[in-house]
C-alpha cells in the first residue's frame, strides 16, 4: 500500500487531542483518513526547548529529532547530548505514535510539520512589564534565532520535504486580548519574517496562520477564544496535505475564507 508518512512537530497547534469537540477532528485523525501514516511528536504546552531536548508522550520521554529518518523507520542517535531514550528501534513498534493501518508498507514520501513558538510567547509575557521592544528582544532573541534555525536545519536533514507553520493570534474582540491588538500584529510581521527567512534558508513551504485564521472571525476559534476550533484544525489538513501533494520548495500558503488553499 502506498502512503505519505508525516511527522507532527511542535505544540497545540498540532496536538488538538484534548481540545476537539468531535474527536473526528484532531489532526493526526484527519491526515490517517486521509491515507496517511502520522507520528505524532507534538503536545500542547511545548516550547522550542523542550521539542529539542524532549517532551513527554504516553509516560514516556520522546526526543523528536531522534525519532526521525526520511525512510521513516525510527532513530536512536542522540541530538544536542540527549541520550538513553528506552525505545525499540521498529517503526512497528511505534503504534501508539501512528497509524496502525500502514507501518507494515514503505512510504512514497516522508514529511516533518514544524509548529512551535506559542508557550514560548506565554514566557515572555512578564517581559513586557520593561516595554515592549525588550519583549520582543528577549523573545527573539540571537540564541533564539540560532536554536530555532538548528532545529529546523536538523529536521530538514532527515526530512528534505518539511513544512514549517506560523503562530496564530486568538479572539480579540471585545475580550481580554482586544488590548493587545497592536503588539499582536508587531508579533506577526516579526514572526513570519523570522518564517520565512528560515524558509527561505532552507528551501521549505510556510503556512501563515496570521492570514488563515483572522482574529476578528469567532469560527475559527474554540470558546476560550485560544484553541483552534474544529473547523480550523480540518483546514489546517487540507492545507498541509495539498502542500505535500504538491510540494513546491519556499513559498507562503494560507486558505482563505472559501476554502481555497493560496500561494504567494
Amino acid at each position: 500500500m502506498k502512503f505519505n508518512k508525516v511527522y507532527l512537530l511542535g505544540d497545540g497547534t498540532l496536538d488538538n487531542s484534548k481540545t476537539a469537540i468531535e474527536k473526528k477532528y484532531v489532526l493526526s485523525k484527519i491526515l490517517e483518513k486521509k491515507g496517511m501514516e502520522v507520528v505524532s511528536l507534538c503536545k500542547e504546552g511545548t516550547c522550542l526547548v523542550s521539542l529539542i531536548k524532549g517532551i513527554e508522550k504516553h509516560g514516556k520521554k520522546v526526543v523528536p529529532l531522534n525519532m526521525i529518518q526520511s525512510d521513516g523507520s525510527s532513530s536512536m542517535r542522540s541530538c544536542y547530548g540527549e541520550s538513553e531514550l528506552s525505545f525499540p528501534s521498529t517503526t512497528s513498534s511505534f503504534s501508539s505514535f501512528s497509524s496502525p493501518s500502514t507501518t507494515s508498507s514503505t512510504p512514497v514520501s516522508t514529511y516533518s510539520v514544524i509548529c512551535v513558538g506559542g508557550e514560548d510567547i506565554k514566557k515572555k509575557i512578564p517581559t513586557l512589564i520593561l516595554g515592549k521592544d525588550n519583549f520582543f528582544s528577549s523573545l527573539i532573541s540571537k540564541d533564539y534565532l540560532a536554536f530555532y534555525s538548528k532545529f529546523v536545519h536538523d529536521v530538514v536533514k532527515k526530512t528534505p520535504k518539511t513544512i514549517l507553520i506560523s503562530l496564530y493570534s486568538p479572539y480579540s474582540v471585545k475580550n481580554f486580548y482586544q488590548k493587545y491588538d497592536s503588539l499582536i500584529g508587531e508579533l506577526e510581521t516579526r514572526w513570519m519574517t523570522m518564517l520565512c527567512n528560515f524558509g527561505k534558508k532552507y528551501d521549505i513551504p510556510v503556512i501563515n496562520l496570521f492570514k488563515t485564521f483572522p482574529k476578528t472571525h469567532k469560527r475559527y476559534f474554540m470558546d476560550d477564544n485560544v484553541h483552534l476550533s474544529d473547523l480550523s484544525m480540518d483546514m489546517l489538513a487540507k492545507m498541509i496535505s495539498h502542500i505535500m501533494k504538491n510540494y513546491h520548495g519556499y513559498s507562503i500558503y494560507y486558505m482563505d475564507e472559501q476554502f481555497h488553499v493560496k500561494r504567494y
